[in-house]
């Protein structure tokens, strides 16, 4: 095996002990850590889309809202609903069997409020005031171009 293929093969598990440094890693990560990332994502949604307005206001900007779009098109939107997922199969086991849950009840329903609130029906456009406006504003703008 010459030089090339056993960098190549060292670089493949490199990689493959990464991922599953990252599965394990996000399997261990708690219902409110999630809750928090889920707000936090769309905060930086929200003010990406902001900017995104406000270079749609600006003529004079050349930007046409690049990094709004990267993060929609992006990792931010996908671990959202990734999270989103993940929360939303807890809220569903714990419907079907309370007791799987190691918390207090209080604890749960707080859970259960807050991934309806931040990952329910309608979250982004309910929870993100700017994406939807910005989104709409983007697709009307590359209709009117075509």
């Amino acid at each position: 095996m010459n030089k090339t293929c056993r960098t190549i093969l060292n670089y493949g598990y490199l990689i493959i002990i990464a991922l599953s440094c990252s599965l394990l890693k996000a399997q261990e990560t708690s219902l409110g850590t999630r809750i928090d990332l889920v707000k936090n994502i769309l905060n930086e949604l929200d003010t990406s889309a902001a900017n995104c307005l406000k270079q749609l206001e600006d003529s004079r900007s050349d930007s046409h809202c690049v990094d709004f779009m990267a993060d929609i098109d992006g990792q931010p939107t996908a671990d959202l609903i990734s999270h989103c997922d993940v929360l939303k199969a807890w809220r569903k086991q714990y419907v079907e069997e309370p007791t799987s849950s190691n918390e207090t009840t209080e604890t749960n329903l707080k859970h259960m409020r807050d991934i309806e609130f931040f990952c329910g029906e309608n979250f982004l456009q309910e929870r993100a005031n700017n994406v939807v406006d910005a989104f709409e504003l983007l697709t009307d703008q590359l209709n009117q171009e075509s």
